[in-house]
């Protein structure tokens, strides 16, 4: 079996897509797949699935959705039944749990190779990182239209997603994987104001590639968009690497800078400031 949800939330059996059924039964599946092995309690779907105020056929609904969604994954597993697969559908309690392998789930499998990848040397966890993000088939549960629950439950995804490909990028500059970074990372600089570190990427990178008026110019940028939309100056790393990069600092082009995944972090403090002389000399021991 395999289920997807980073996309649309489809599901395999034998090879074999199999129709899940309507939206509200496929939302069900979604939301106990992100939750595998564990019970989810029926308040918690109650929740998602309908909210408030919630329908006097609410009970009923959800448990004529998990009889079809059993049927449908080709379980027909009740309370107390044994498993004849590695796959069930069960009560628990007061709620359900599907039991399902994690590297048969997308979601989980993605967290799995990026686990793998933060104790892997650097160019296996670039490879691993590039693996988990090409799981990704569009905006999770795509084709959920209560807005709702998926933003409840997408979000926490997303910004996953957004973190590991920050991680993919550090290693990619300072692994010299640089072929289409500059405009990926503009389009994310300027999709992402919230996330400055994508700026800061970018400001490297540019840097790195004799484009320092480049770099100067993706710091204005960014300046611009955080007080726009946020009312914000950029943070004091921020700052210092605009700083570092006009006094031509020899760390902007230390790959140690970068390979870490927490550079700016790492090698400036709160307050924008160089660290003391060898307060960083393990910067990148879990990189070399």
């Amino acid at each position: 079996m395999y289920f997807q949800l980073l996309g649309e939330t489809r599901f395999w059996r034998g090879g074999q897509e199999i129709r899940i059924g309507p939206q509200q039964r496929r939302l069900l599946l979604a939301v106990l797949l992100l939750n595998a092995n564990e019970s989810v309690h029926r308040e918690r779907l109650f929740e998602l699935l309908w909210g408030d105020p919630l329908p006097r056929s609410a009970t009923g609904s959800l448990q004529a959705h998990v009889s079809r969604l059993r049927s449908a994954l080709g379980l027909g597993l009740g309370r107390g039944s044994a498993a004849s697969c590695e796959v069930a559908l069960r009560t628990v309690g007061a709620g359900y749990q599907i039991t399902v392998p994690s590297e048969d789930v997308d979601v989980h499998r993605f967290e799995a190779l990026v686990c793998r990848a933060r104790s892997a040397g650097a160019a296996t966890a670039l490879a691993l990182y590039g693996q988990a993000l090409d799981l990704w088939c569009g905006p999770p549960l795509s084709d959920i239209t209560n807005d709702r629950a998926r933003l409840e439950l997408c979000l926490p995804l997303e910004e996953r997603r957004l973190d590991v490909l920050t991680d993919q990028i550090d290693l990619r500059i300072a692994l010299g994987a640089w072929t289409g970074l500059i405009a990926e990372l503009t389009a994310l600089a300027s999709r992402y104001p919230s996330r400055p570190r994508y700026a800061a990427q970018l400001m490297i990178l540019l840097h790195r590639c004799g484009r320092t008026a480049d770099a100067l110019e993706a710091f204005r940028r960014a300046r611009e968009s955080m007080d726009r939309e946020f009312g914000l100056d950029p943070p004091a790393r921020l700052r210092w690497l605009e700083t570092a990069i006009l006094r031509n600092d020899s760390l902007v082009q230390d790959d140690r800078f970068v390979v870490d995944g927490r550079y700016w972090l790492a090698a400036v403090d709160r307050d924008g400031h160089r660290p003391r002389q060898g307060a960083d000399k393990d910067f990148a021991s879990r990189r070399a």
